[in-house]
């Protein structure tokens, strides 16, 4: 949402966030909470799907880089 409303800071908005720097800086933190708080308590089971997220991140970039 960050870079979203970076690109179209130019004219009106296509939809408002109440409290808007606020309200997704919330929600991003309290994501990377559950994260650091899934990787301390289910150990090994959590950094598997870490691992399987990061692995898949690259196929995003490759998928955006292929001609359409």
């Amino acid at each position: 949402m960050f870079v979203f409303r970076r690109r179209e800071s130019g004219g009106e908005s296509h939809y408002r966030v109440p409290l808007h720097p606020v309200t997704p800086a919330l929600f991003a933190l309290s994501r990377l909470w559950v994260l650091c708080s899934s990787l301390l308590d289910a150990g090994r089971g959590s950094v598997v799907g870490v691992a399987v997220l990061l692995a898949g991140t690259p196929l995003l970039f490759l998928r955006d880089l292929r001609p359409r």
